[in-house]
């Protein structure tokens, strides 16, 4: 899975922080057993004698010799652990101590696969960053409520804004139970009707899978691309991220500066992640196809229309019904 290199500094500066903290931990602990454990510096001192005198043995290939030597290590091991057990301790006290197990905190483990710690580290930051520049803290499905929708029958629509809830609800649900799966949402509808709470709220459980899920607002994300192109000689860093996470939630499509340069950025992220078979949340106020139209051309259009399922929302303002 991919992540952005900033968050691979934020998971390696923490595992190099607890490596750090848990060297000092453990000199301290050992220092203090030491201290009040007569004679164990000297049997270390002893046993680390012993265990190059044998090390020698089997490198010459004295193999009586290096019996002797195992049995007088073993001897020592003993009398270490009586005379930590006098006062309490046993081996395992000395020993380093580290905050994951599983690969020492080297973010590694034996078969030099990134270890648990680490990717849950690198999850992290992810869900860290969409909470900084999500407009609402991250959403969960537990959070959102069907109760704030009418049961009164559109007449537009030949069902209540309660219903059609349900069944966008289902499908947002469904959507996390089978991913990946290819598909792509495109939420419409006004605002404050809750597209941007249920796209959080699926970003919400992928990323506690360990998915690879980037959010962004469409107000923002297209200058800062620009500012990218332009400090690096036509790269971006960003773009790159859009184009091949694992899910990309696309916030508030519409509200960004229209203009040629954004429609081919648009354009050129949706085009590459539908040909990769990555999944693409969009969520838009715009309330019917001919805007998207309107605004964003035929391939954009054709793209959003043909290749995502369209979730429609309408109703009033939930927002609104909550400040009150």
């Amino acid at each position: 899975m991919a992540y952005s290199a900033d968050a691979y500094k934020y998971a390696d500066d923490i595992l190099e922080r607890r490596r750090e903290i848990y060297s000092i931990r453990t000199s301290q602990t050992q220092e203090k057993i030491r201290s009040s454990v007569p004679g164990l510096t000297a049997l270390e001192r002893e046993r680390r004698s012993t265990g190059i005198l044998r090390m020698r043995a089997r490198l010459a290939g004295d193999d009586a010799e290096s019996e002797r030597l195992k049995h007088g290590l073993d001897e020592i091991n003993r009398r270490i652990d009586e005379v930590l057990s006098k006062h309490g301790y046993s081996r395992n006290d000395l020993e380093e101590k580290h905050f994951c197990s599983l690969c020492n905190d080297t973010g590694y483990d034996s078969q030099g696969n990134s270890c648990s710690c680490r990717e849950l580290l690198l999850s992290e930051y992810e869900l860290n960053k969409i909470k900084e520049i999500s407009p609402l803290s991250l959403c969960s499905f537990d959070t959102f409520s069907l109760d704030m929708y009418s049961d009164r029958v559109d007449p537009e629509f030949d069902m209540s804004p309660k219903e059609n809830m349900e069944y966008v609800l289902e499908r947002c649900t469904s959507f996390v139970e089978t991913f990946p799966n290819g598909r792509n949402l495109l939420m419409m509808g006004s605002a404050g009707l809750g597209k941007t709470h249920l796209a959080l709220s699926i970003a919400d459980v992928l990323l506690m899978k360990k998915h690879d899920v980037v959010y962004c607002s469409c107000s923002n994300i297209f200058g800062k691309i620009d500012e990218e192109r332009a400090d690096y000689s036509r790269h971006s860093s960003t773009l790159e991220r859009l184009k091949d996470c694992t899910l990309l939630v696309l916030d508030d499509l519409g509200s960004e500066y229209i203009n040629n340069n954004v429609r081919s950025l648009i354009y050129d992220i949706l085009n590459s992640r539908l040909s990769s078979g990555s999944s693409t949340i969009v969520t838009t106020n715009f309330v019917e196809e001919n805007q998207l139209m309107a605004v964003y051309g035929e391939k954009i259009s054709s793209r959003l229309i043909g290749e995502f399922e369209i979730l429609p929302f309408f109703g009033e303002d939930i927002r609104k019904k909550q400040s009150k």
